[in-house]
């Protein structure tokens, strides 16, 4: 047993030591296994000036799990950016710090606090964590010279749009899916085509008794309210990836609750918008 042991960990060194020699024409024809594509993947090793065999394509959750740094990439001028990363019960908003530092190094963008410049981004971050500000509003400005990858992705996205062009800022609100602070919100029903085009009222009658806060993650709806359902797969809204399948009534919450969440920022986009457009008509009209 203890020869397997030793012989398994060898074969693991050998092929771990491997995939730092990509370069060399032996090591990649082997990089062409599966175990050694997948462990280049893992630890992110490959010295070449070739690309490897295989091109592994990902969601892009390793590099960004916001998607924002291709938004700033391509300079689109309003982001709005949906967080429900796995910090939830101590959010410290890693995903958007990294890509914030992300943003800095690769694309020289600098940010700024939309409400009060003179508020420094980290201390922005910090109040929203605390629940001081419902929502992050940062102002994104971008170097004159724009590089060359940026330029190719942003001219793509011109032919395909039909002129869209490069912007000089941009103004990016960032939502965390969380529940607000002591919420006492009872289990919302599931979402009516009346609600959505006519824009009904949610009938009183059908709201259930329980806090949407105990909804569990698991995949029946006769089991979302108990506690084994939490303890799997999490509690409302910050459920685990282990269920990929939600329930109607856990569907329709997690609808209404970004819904809530949204509507103060959008409601502000939609107003800064309309403003810059004000302001660029008078432009032109000078």
């Amino acid at each position: 047993r203890g020869g397997s042991l030793f012989s398994g960990l060898a074969l693991f060194c050998s092929l771990f030591a491997i995939c730092f020699f990509g370069f060399s024409g032996p090591a990649r024809v082997l990089l062409c296994m599966p175990v050694l594509r997948s462990m280049t993947s893992i630890f992110k090793v490959h010295y070449d000036w070739r690309p490897p065999p295989y091109l592994r394509l990902s969601d892009g959750g390793l590099i960004d799990k916001l998607g924002l740094v291709e938004c700033l990439r391509r300079r689109v001028r309003w982001i709005v950016v949906s967080d429900n990363g796995t910090d939830a019960k101590r959010p410290t908003l890693r995903d958007l710090r990294h890509a914030i530092v992300t943003a800095r190094r690769e694309l020289g963008c600098s940010f700024s606090v939309a409400r009060d410049p003179i508020i420094d981004v980290e201390d922005e971050l910090d109040n929203y964590r605390r629940r001081i500000v419902p929502y992050v509003h940062l102002r994104v400005t971008y170097p004159l010279q724009m590089p060359a990858d940026a330029r190719e992705a942003q001219s793509r996205d011109a032919r395909a749009h039909g002129g869209s062009h490069a912007h000089a800022v941009s103004d990016l609100f960032h939502i965390r899916m969380r529940l607000p602070h002591h919420d006492r919100h009872a289990v919302q029903p599931l979402i009516s085509e009346a609600e959505i085009v006519d824009n009904a009222a949610v009938d009183p009658g059908s709201v259930q008794g329980r806090g949407r806060s105990e909804l569990g993650g698991i995949c029946s709806e006769c089991c979302t309210s108990s506690p084994i359902g939490r303890l799997i797969c999490g509690r409302f809204p910050n459920f685990s990836t282990a269920n990929q399948f939600f329930t109607p009534t856990v569907f329709a919450n997690v609808c209404r609750l970004g819904f809530e969440l949204a509507d103060e920022p959008v409601r502000k986009l939609i107003e800064l918008r309309q403003r810059v457009a004000d302001a660029e008509r008078a432009a032109q009209h000078v």
